[in-house]
């Protein structure tokens, strides 16, 4: 098992990191949050695939 998240910065920045509260506490107080490897993954849909508002 990997020592490792993925965290995502304000600005939207993903970074590996060393899964120890030395290391996230810090992060997590200046605003990022854990992700997992599925919202890592860029959505290469249109913006509006999907909106139900567009069938009719």
């Amino acid at each position: 098992m990997t020592e490792t998240v993925l965290m995502r910065s304000p600005e939207g920045d993903v970074q590996e990191v060393e899964a120890k509260p030395a290391k996230l506490v810090p992060l997590m107080v200046a605003g990022w949050r854990q992700v997992s490897e599925e919202e890592v993954t860029p959505d290469v849909r249109r913006a509006d695939a999907g909106n139900p508002d567009l069938l009719r």
